[in-house]
This record gives structure tokens, sequence and C-alpha cells, in this order.
């Protein structure tokens, strides 16, 4: 009807109570393998500029924020048990990610880098967790 649109056709009735429903046609496809090999490319730059992103911010180190700190100076001197407990400085964070952050902290340092390992991992692994789902 109007260039690649779906075409709507009445199908024949075929039991008294049912009424006419219209069938839908498919249109024909109009994606060719350039137009499919141009958003590959695409969404592989996209790919590529959000790892290089996050592996520059990860890399300049730049200082803790407030919220950051908050949560550092909690993970000084709690135990695993004692993150279950409210928080200092009114801070609210999911108890893994703390259990998380602690292991960091205990095993690499309190440096920027090891308070900043994981959310850089989380970033990293969600940029491949949408190309795979695309």
């Amino acid at each position: 009807m109007f260039g690649g649109m779906e075409t709507i056709t009445p199908r024949p009735n075929t039991a008294k109570w049912l009424p006419l429903v219209p069938q839908l046609q498919p249109a024909a496809k109009s994606l060719s393998n350039s137009d499919n090999s141009f958003s590959w490319k695409w969404a592989v730059g996209l790919l590529a500029v959000g790892l290089a992103w996050r592996l520059l911010r990860y890399a300049l180190q730049f200082p803790i924020w407030g919220d950051e700190a908050f949560i550092c100076v909690n993970l000084l001197d709690r135990d695993y048990l004692g993150l279950l407990d409210p928080l200092d400085y009114k801070q609210v964070a999911p108890i893994l990610f703390l259990w998380s952050e602690l292991t960091a902290f205990r095993l690499i340092g309190g440096s920027e880098l090891a308070i900043r390992l994981l959310p850089f991992l989380a970033g990293v692994g969600s940029l491949f967790l949408f190309w795979r789902f695309r």
C-alpha cells in the first residue's frame, strides 16, 4: 500500500460467530548486508569507546569522592559481620557490595584503585553484557 508497509487483507469468515479478522502480511525486508555491517561496526565502536573511557577513568585515579570516602571509613574498623549494622554517616549500600569492597580493601589495600576495582569490573562487564544481548 505505502512502499514497504504491511497490507491488510480480510480473511474469509470460516465460522459464523467469529468476526472478520484482518490478516497481516509481512512487508519485504529492506535491510541489506551493508546496513547490518554498518550497525555491527557502530556497535563495536561504541563498545571500544566505553571500554577506553572506563580504563582511562580507572587509570587516572581521581581522588575519592565524599560518598566513597564515607564507605571507606566504614571499612577501616569493621569486619564482615560489623557491616551488617547500620553504617556510619548515614550511608546505605548492598551488603554483598560492602563485603566485596572489604575483601578488596584487605587483599589489595586502601588505594583508589583497590576501592574502585569492583565498580570498574562491573562497568566493563556491563558493556559485554550489553553487547551479548543486543
